[in-house]
């Protein structure tokens, strides 16, 4: 973790070998990444970014793109992990739903939890988080950091190398790198770095401070709340239950809607399309976004000179063709 510039995508980049170090090796496993086949090694390897990169294709396609001969069962259990497969149950056609270009069709969170499945469905070594959850409200981030904590449980023993945006997700890192200016300022486990009451630490009291003036990233025990308080939390789920099952209906109503006009636009230009007595109208219109009519001519006339052009120039050759066959001396006169 660091500030912007800190250096921390950069050494995201130089593990997925995008560019080679100046100075200096990448060493995974004591060996110099140089020396591996780069194609097995990108297998290897899991990365989700900030913003996830979807293809204008189905979910399944898009899943596949992780690995090319997926199974069913395969793509099933990459969506389960990510906590992605009940949203899929309930899209329109499920794994064949179309995304949109760049995903505009899903949430953030859902596009997101597809990228989550997408790296999980080839088995990687190595998972690398790219401030996996920063751009996310905070529903969906906790919906995506569980996807990740359940995908770190599945795949034992997985190296997970993540760039944090909120300390909190990082609490359970075995090693902890406070980057700035592209150098490592702090090194150590969550609670050493807390404990040495440096930059590390004043950046989690001052997020905690934050999340407590906001009421955000705050776990209250069940067992703790008061019977209001109980009925007021399950008014909330409630609330956010039909809030969803309303923003899924307005969004099955425009797909209704933008379906329906356009049928419409079809069936008004289905008798124009399938009719050839409609070129003049077409032509008709045509003249009319050419104003003034002078235009036309003007383009008409050195159309019809620049047409009769080729036809001219290819009479003059045959001309020239034969002057020069009629009128070419003798072989007795050249030698003369």
């Amino acid at each position: 973790m660091g500030p912007s510039g800190a250096g921390k995508s950069s050494i995201a980049q130089l593990l997925e070998r995008f560019y080679e170090p100046e100075s200096g090796k990448v060493l995974i496993d004591g060996k110099d990444l140089k020396s591996l086949n780069l194609t097995h090694y990108r297998n290897q390897i899991g990365y989700v970014p900030q913003e996830p990169v979807l293809f204008n294709t189905s979910i399944k396609e898009n899943i596949k793109m992780g690995k090319t001969d997926a199974t069913d069962e395969e793509i099933e259990e990459a969506l389960r992990a990510s906590n992605a497969w009940d949203f899929v149950q309930q899209q329109p056609d499920k794994l064949d739903t179309f995304v949109g270009a760049g995903g505009n069709q899903l949430s953030g969170g859902q596009k997101q939890r597809l990228a989550l499945a997408r790296a999980f469905i080839k088995k990687p070594k190595m998972f690398i988080f790219d401030e996996a959850t920063s751009a996310l409200d905070k529903s969906n981030e906790k919906l995506v950091q569980a996807s990740i904590d359940r995908i770190r449980m599945q795949l034992n023993g997985v190296t997970c190398v993540v760039i944090a945006h909120r300390l909190s997700t990082i609490r359970d890192a075995d090693n902890i790198l406070v980057m700035g200016k592209g150098v490592i300022q702090e090194q150590g486990t969550y609670d050493e770095l807390v404990a040495k009451d440096g930059q590390f630490a004043k950046l989690v009291s001052t997020q905690q401070r934050v999340d407590q003036q906001t009421g955000a990233d705050q776990s209250v025990n069940a067992m703790e709340l008061t019977p209001a308080e109980e009925m007021n939390a399950a008014a909330e789920k409630s609330f956010d239950k039909s809030k969803k099952d309303l923003e899924r209906e307005y969004m099955a109503d425009c797909d209704a809607k933008r379906q329906e006009k356009d049928d419409e636009l079809a069936k008004k230009l289905e008798p124009v399309l399938n009719n050839d007595k409609n070129d003049m109208f077409f032509q008709k219109k045509l003249f009319e976004y050419n104003k003034p009519i002078i235009n036309i001519l003007i383009g008409i006339l050195f159309q019809s000179v620049n047409g009769v052009l080729g036809p001219i120039f290819g009479w003059f050759i045959i001309k020239l063709m034969f002057a020069m066959i009629l009128f070419s001396p003798d072989a007795d006169e050249i030698d003369e």
